[in-house]
């Protein structure tokens, strides 16, 4: 079992090249939330990227001038090898890119709080509502045509440059990406980093001691193997013993463990996304469960909150960006490191099945641990989930199906049926209802229904 997580967390790689300048890498979506200035500072610190061009691009100017002004900051403090630019439209951006990365989200935090308070008055209880469901197809709907735009002008602009999604639902993205355009593109997300982060004090252990294997699709993976990174340990038992003993201490995470025998990542307010049972009249809404369905609400004040600390930050020259600026923007700079240097790493990535999950439709997009090669980022080749498990998950693949058929070709036909495949939905009244609805509650976003 190779430590992905040994490898991509602590920075060691199998092999190392000399580090080549002159990348170029665009960023479209810079001004979401703190994404944009935590990958400037991951590229700053990235010595094999010396001389790289970033491009910063957003639609909202003001967003985009503040991620520029603070990226300005981080360069100078760090004497950085690092060509910052900015622009409004992608397609003045996309001529002769190496890489772009998506993080777009249309619509913003009022488009997110409609895809969770809308469906709540007709039943459909759930917490995040970026992923499955009415609030996951509205923002496929609303963000799938704009990231196939962009692959598609990559294709005359940028031929042969990586795509790097971070958008969600990140599983419906990338396979529209896929089934729609000729670019390579693969999904990054830091659900796995997350968990053991997560589980490993309750290990008594440090997560740099935990190597974890997982598969599955995005926010619905489920870890194969845990174990110690030193010792080879098998760290499962401990596991199982920690859910019997603190069911309360992750409600629904420790109920899937000891149902399928396999340890969810993510946590609860994500998962639940997948199995509507613990949000359900019967659980008190989640209440059971200690799920926050005010989640979306939380969180769009603490980005509010965020956004008003990096205006100070851009706006006052006293403050040093390098203090500031925490955390990192995951692994999109480790990756484009070692594709552009010749360095093989190992990463969680979403990539086309292809029999990489044996019992999962090859066609599917799946997150698998991927190995950067001179070809590109490989998918590795996994064992197959349990039935159960490859259950559920096949019938979250053929919901993200529709999902990309429906905002690809504007159908309300295949959203309505992306919907009723999806477990939360109980009444085909009720659903049609919510459908007209979210459609006039995103008409702005919505050209191709039009």
């Amino acid at each position: 079992m190779i430590s992905w997580n040994k490898l991509a967390n602590q920075n060691m790689f199998l092999t190392e090249g000399d580090p080549m300048a002159s990348t170029k890498i665009v960023l479209v979506g810079a001004g979401s939330a703190v994404f944009g200035v935590r990958l400037i500072s991951d590229l700053v610190f990235t010595e094999g990227l010396r001389g790289s061009h970033l491009v910063l691009v957003d639609i909202d100017s003001e967003r985009l001038d503040m991620v520029y002004r603070i990226g300005t900051k981080l360069i100078a403090e760090q004497d950085a090898k690092l060509r910052l630019s900015k622009c409004e439209d992608y397609r003045e951006a996309l001529s002769g890119a190496d890489y772009v990365i998506t993080t777009v989200a249309r619509g913003g935090a009022g488009a997110w709080l409609n895809d969770v308070r809308i469906p709540q008055a007709y039943g459909y209880n759930y917490a995040v509502g970026d992923t499955m469901g009415p609030g996951g197809l509205f923002r496929a709907l609303r963000t799938i045509p704009l990231v196939v735009d962009i692959a598609r002008e990559m294709e005359e602009a940028c031929p042969d440059a990586l795509l790097i999604n971070y958008s969600n639902p990140m599983t419906a993205i990338c396979r529209a990406v896929n089934k729609y355009t000729s670019i390579r593109a693969i999904g990054l997300c830091h659900g796995l980093q997350n968990t053991v982060r997560r589980i490993s004090p309750r290990l008594g252990l440090e997560p740099s001691e935990i190597t974890a294997w997982a598969s599955g699709i995005n926010h619905f993976i489920w870890l194969t193997d845990i174990v110690h990174s030193v010792t080879g340990e098998d760290l499962y038992p401990k596991l199982v013993e920690r859910a019997k003993k603190m069911p309360s201490e992750q409600p629904v995470a420790y109920d899937l463990l000891n149902t399928y025998g396999l340890f969810p990542s993510g946590g609860d307010d994500h998962i639940v996304e997948f199995i509507q049972y613990y949000t359900s009249h019967e659980c008190g809404k989640g209440a059971a469960h200690n799920i926050d369905l005010n989640y979306v609400e939380k969180a769009v004040a603490h980005q509010k909150q965020e956004l008003e600390e990096l205006e100070k930050l851009a706006s006052v020259p006293s403050l040093r960006a390098t203090d500031a600026i925490q955390g990192t923007a995951e692994s999109a700079a480790e990756i484009i490191d070692c594709l552009s240097n010749a360095k093989t790493g190992v990463f969680m990535v979403n990539v086309p099945n292809n029999g990489r999950i044996p019992n999962l439709p090859a066609e599917a997009v799946v997150e698998v641990p991927g190995i950067t090669t001179p070809s590109g980022v490989m998918g590795v080749q996994v064992e197959a989930l349990p039935l159960g498990i490859a259950g559920r998950i096949t019938a979250c693949i053929h919901e993200f199906e529709l999902m990309v058929e429906a905002a690809v070709h504007g159908e309300r036909r295949l959203a309505l049926q992306a919907l009723l495949i999806n477990p939360f939905t109980r009444s085909r009244v009720d659903a049609e209802r919510l459908l007209d609805e979210l459609i006039k509650a995103n008409e702005p976003y919505l050209e191709q229904f039009r």
